[in-house]
C-alpha cells in the first residue's frame, strides 16, 4: 500500500527521521534542547531524500539487472531533486509529517523502535562500505557552494523530535544507532534546512550503495517493521486525509520539464515492477 501512494512513502521517510534524531546528541533524551533536535532530525531526512532514487530498491530485493533499473531510478530523480522549491516544498513536508503526528504516540513510538532494530541488524561491514560511498558521493562539497535540496523546515522537526511518542522510544536503542549509524549522518553536508546535492553520476553510486544496505536488512526486523507500523498508519491514517496532498506532491515536481517528470514516473513504476520480479526470482537480481 505505501508503494502506491508517494506522499505515505515520504511520510515514512519522517517516521524514521524521528527514529535518530537523537545522533550525534548526548543521551538522556530529555535533556535536548530543540534547535539540536531539529538539526539532527533534518540530517538524517537529507540521507533519505538524497536516495529517493533507490529507496524503493532498499526495502525490496531486485529482479533481473536490477542495478541498472536503480541507476535509471537515481538518474529521473536528479532534476527532480534539483526542481524541488524552496518556497513550497519545507511546508508540504510538513505536512505529510502531521499526518504521522496522528498515529497514537505508543504506537509511533513503537514503529520508532522496530524502525531502528532495523537499521541494526546491517553488518557492520555493510555500514563501512556505504560510509565509503558516501564519502566518495558528497567529496569537499561545502553547503556554502554547492547545489541545494530543500529540507522539512526545522521547526517542523524540532515539532516531531519533541512529541510525545518520540518521547517514549527506547533510549538504549537510539544509543545503539548513534554508536552504528552516527558517522554516516555527520559525514553529510547539510544545513538546518538543506542538503548538498552530489553530482549525478555520484548519486547513481550512492543509490546502489543503498540498496546494497537494503539488502542486508535483516528479514525478520524487516517484517515485523513493516507489519507493525504499516497497521498502525492504516488504522490511524485514514485516505481521505492522504489523498489531498497527492495533487499537492505532484506541484513540487512543476520546476522540472514534462520529459523529465514523465521519466521520473515511468522510473517508479519500473522499480515496482522490479520489487515484484525479484520476490519470484531472487537469484537473479543483478548484485552478484
Amino acid at each position: 500500500p505505501s508503494r502506491r501512494l508517494p506522499p505515505m512513502r515520504l511520510a515514512l521517510c519522517l517516521c524514521i527521521l524521528a527514529l535518530t534524531s537523537a545522533l550525534r546528541l548526548s543521551l538522556p533524551l530529555a535533556k535536548l534542547d530543540a534547535q539540536a533536535k531539529a538539526s539532527a532530525l533534518a540530517a538524517v531526512c537529507s540521507a533519505h531524500l538524497l536516495c529517493a532514487g533507490g529507496a524503493h530498491a532498499a526495502v525490496s530485493p531486485g529482479y533481473p539487472n536490477l542495478p541498472s533499473a536503480i541507476v535509471e531510478s537515481s538518474q529521473a530523480a536528479y532534476p527532480i531533486l534539483k526542481a524541488l522549491p524552496q518556497d513550497t516544498f519545507p511546508p508540504f513536508a510538513d505536512k505529510l509529517g502531521s499526518l504521522i503526528l496522528g498515529i497514537k504516540p505508543d504506537k509511533l513510538a513503537k514503529s520508532i523502535d522496530l524502525g531502528i532494530d532495523v537499521y541494526l541488524s546491517v553488518p557492520p561491514e555493510k555500514v563501512t562500505e556505504f560510509n565509503a560511498a558516501l564519502k566518495d558521493a558528497f567529496g569537499d562539497l561545502k553547503p556554502g557552494a554547492c547545489e541545494l535540496v530543500p529540507l522539512p523546515s526545522p521547526a517542523f522537526v524540532s515539532k516531531v523530535a519533541s512529541s510525545e511518542a518520540f518521547a517514549q522510544v527506547d533510549t538504549a536503542r537510539i544509543a545503539a544507532f548513534k554508536d552504528k549509524w552516527g558517522a554516516t549522518l555527520s559525514a553529510l553536508p547539510k544545513t538546518d534546512s538543506a542538503i548538498c546535492l552530489p553530482a549525478s553520476e555520484k548519486l547513481d553510486k550512492l543509490a546502489l550503495a543503498q540498496a546494497e544496505v537494503g539488502r542486508s536488512f535483516g528479514a525478520a526486523e524487516s517484517k515485523k517493521f513493516g507489519d507493525y507500523f504499516g497497521a498502525a498508519a492504516k488504522g490511524s491514517i485514514p485516505p481521505a486525509k492522504v489523498f489531498p496532498l497527492v495533487g499537492e506532491a505532484q506541484k513540487q515536481t512543476m520546476g522540472a520539464s514534462l520529459k523529465e517528470r514523465q521519466r521520473f514516473k515511468a522510473a517508479g513504476a519500473q522499480i515496482e515492477q522490479a520489487a515484484k520480479l525479484c520476490q519470484a526470482l531472487p537469484k537473479k537480481c543483478g548484485f552478484e
